[in-house]
């Protein structure tokens, strides 16, 4: 009786006891939505790369010579501009978990900060100096934060439950082809008229676009925490659980060492591989400056496809 009773959920708490229901269509819409954000964060990143000498040539980093002229170390003020992008990311992400755990209608912040990201994109096809280069990379890292944070897997995973997978697979194949696809789009700006600013446009409009989807939909809510129940279990009917937990990879520290490790590898390829490679390709003379982008590409489509 004095379990049962504990057990029973007070007056006026039964509606936090129980994990909302979703309707299919919802569920489906939502995914449509994280899909639809994650493409266009992926065409940013992605455009971020292929353009990456133009933008060196547009802040006067390296003069606005022949391409056979220009000196790689001469970009090392580019690199001040991605660890720009990078702090921005990584503090904004820690802001963001805190956000989506305390703010109840975040979908809210998640179109806020499309719009953000717009204007930060925006200001990269206009900025002139190096130092507000910098700035503008800073501000596009930062905007990007909670809409990876919330959309790639906290979201599906409360709205899907242990449904989750193909939600989370398409939204991250979604990013994938948005990465894969901006190197094109800048190649084929590059061969029309030798800017990449029309491109970069485009990328603009669709954030500042898709940015308003959230306001159409309500926010998905954090289930209940079950380790309300995991604190009233049974001693006795744990000695599996803790005999596991002993174990080295399971201990928490273990895992994110693990998983902190496999990102910085993971990151650091990424920025090489996607970022530099174009930039590498066309002043080294091995493909003509207007596909040189597509190398970047290859890379994005490559790593989609094995993702």
């Amino acid at each position: 009786m004095a379990a049962a009773a504990a057990a029973a959920p007070a007056p006026g708490d039964a509606p936090a006891a129980a994990a909302p229901q979703y309707t299919r269509s919802y569920m489906l819409g939502t995914t449509v939505l994280y899909s639809l954000t994650l493409f266009t964060i992926g065409l940013c990143l992605g455009g971020r790369g292929a353009a990456l000498l133009g933008l060196a040539k547009q802040t006067g980093i390296i003069e606005q010579a022949d391409d056979d002229d220009v000196d790689l170390s001469s970009l090392s003020m580019i690199g001040w501009a991605m660890t720009a992008y990078a702090l921005g990311f990584m503090l904004c992400s820690v802001i963001s978990g805190y956000l989506l755990d305390s703010v109840e209608n975040w979908h809210r912040l998640l179109s806020g900060s499309g719009v953000v990201t717009a204007v930060a994109l925006g200001l990269v096809t206009v900025v002139e100096t190096p130092g507000l280069l910098v700035v503008s990379f800073c501000l596009l890292g930062s905007s990007l934060a909670f809409p990876v944070v919330s959309s790639s897997s906290a979201a599906p995973t409360w709205v899907w439950g242990a449904e989750c997978g193909p939600s989370v697979h398409a939204i991250n194949a979604s990013f994938g082809v948005g990465m894969g696809m901006a190197p094109f789009l800048v190649s084929l700006n590059l061969n029309h008229n030798d800017s990449f600013h029309m491109a970069f446009g485009f990328i603009t409009v669709l954030c500042a676009v898709i940015a308003l989807g959230p306001l159409c939909m309500k926010s998905p809510t954090k289930p209940p925490e079950a380790a309300a129940s995991a604190d009233a279990a049974d001693p006795a009917e744990e000695g599996g659980d803790k005999l596991q937990q002993a174990s080295f990879l399971a201990k928490p520290s273990t895992l994110w060492l693990l998983f902190y490790t496999i990102f910085v590898f993971n990151i650091s390829a990424e920025l090489v591989f996607g970022v530099w490679a174009t930039a590498y390709a066309e002043v080294s003379g091995l493909v003509p400056s207007a596909d040189a982008p597509m190398v970047a590409a290859t890379f994005y489509w490559c790593y989609t496809s094995f993702r």
